[in-house]
C-alpha cells in the first residue's frame, strides 16, 4: 500500500462522511439532530471556560519575567509567544473535551445512526425502508455504550493529563512538543473512536482494534485528521459528529473489502 494514497483515501472518509449526512442520507436527520445539539452545548461551555481562565493558567504556571539583562530579555520574548500558546492550547483542549464528552453523552445515538447507516449501505440507499427510531432500541445498551465510552476517556485522559502536567518541566517548549504529540495521538485515537460502532457489532475488542491501526495506519490517520479538520471548523465543528460516524462506518465497510485479513486480525 502506497502510505500517501493510503492517507488521502482515509482523508476522504471524513468528508464523505459529511456529504452523506447532508446531502444523500434522506431521513437521517432524527438520528443527527440530537448529536448536533449535544455538540453545540458542549462546545459553548468549554470553550467560554478556557476564554475566562486561560490567563490566570498562564500567570499561575510562570510569572512574567522580570529585571535586566540578556536572559531575561530571551524569557520576555518567549513569554510573549507562551502566554498566546496557553490559550491555543486551551482552545485545542476544549475541542477535544467537546469531541470525547459529546461522543460519550451522545453514544446512544451515534449507535443508532451507525447501524441506520450500515443497513442502507447494505440493502441500498434507494431501498432502504426506514427503521424505527425508539427510546427502547436507544435505551437496550445503553449501559454497555456508556462502558466503552468512559473506558475510552479514561485512556485519553491517562495518556494526555501526565503528559501535559510534564510539558511544564520547559515552558513554551514543552507545550510545543505537548501539542504536537496530542494532535498525533488524537489523530489514531478518533479513528479508534469513530469506528468503534460497527467494529463492535462485529466483535472487536480493544487490542483487536489496535491491531487493525497498525495494519492500517495510515487509512485510519488519514481519516482520523480528516476528523480533527472538521473539529477545527468554526461553525462546521458543531455539524462534525454526525458526519465523523458516518464517516467511519463508511471506512470500517470499505475495510471489510479485505474481510479475511480484518477477521485474522479481530481473531489473532
Amino acid at each position: 500500500m502506497n502510505p500517501a494514497s493510503e492517507l488521502m483515501r482515509g482523508l476522504g472518509f471524513a468528508l464523505r462522511g459529511f456529504n452523506y449526512i447532508y446531502r444523500e442520507g434522506r431521513g437521517l436527520v432524527r438520528y443527527a439532530i440530537w448529536p448536533i445539539l449535544i455538540t453545540f452545548t458542549t462546545l459553548f461551555f468549554a470553550l467560554r471556560f478556557v476564554i475566562q481562565r486561560a490567563s490566570s493558567w498562564a500567570a499561575a504556571l510562570w510569572s512574567p519575567p522580570s529585571g535586566e539583562g540578556f536572559l531575561v530579555t530571551l524569557l520576555r520574548a518567549i513569554y510573549f509567544v507562551y502566554e498566546p500558546l496557553i490559550y491555543l492550547v486551551g482552545i485545542g483542549g476544549a475541542l477535544l473535551f467537546t469531541a470525547l464528552a459529546s461522543s460519550i453523552i451522545a453514544s446512544p445515538f451515534n449507535d443508532a445512526l451507525s447501524n441506520e447507516i450500515e443497513r442502507r449501505e447494505r440493502s441500498g440507499i434507494g431501498s432502504a425502508e426506514e427503521a424505527p427510531l425508539s427510546l427502547s432500541s436507544l435505551a437496550s445498551d445503553l449501559g454497555l455504550t456508556l462502558s466503552i465510552e468512559l473506558s475510552k476517556l479514561a485512556l485519553y485522559l491517562g495518556v494526555m493529563i501526565p503528559l501535559f502536567i510534564a510539558s511544564f518541566i520547559i515552558p513554551g517548549v514543552g507545550q510545543l512538543l505537548y501539542a504536537l504529540f496530542a494532535f498525533i495521538f488524537s489523530l489514531g485515537y478518533f479513528a479508534l473512536d469513530y469506528i468503534d460502532w460497527p467494529a463492535s457489532r462485529r466483535g472487536f475488542k480493544f487490542k483487536a482494534r489496535l491491531r487493525v491501526l497498525r495494519a492500517y495506519w495510515p487509512r485510519l490517520f488519514g481519516f482520523g485528521l480528516g476528523i480533527s479538520f472538521l473539529l477545527a471548523i468554526p461553525f462546521v465543528n458543531l455539524f462534525f459528529m454526525p458526519a465523523a460516524v458516518a464517516g467511519g462506518t463508511l471506512l470500517f465497510l470499505d475495510l471489510e473489502a479485505t474481510r479475511d485479513e480484518l477477521m485474522t486480525l479481530r481473531d489473532a
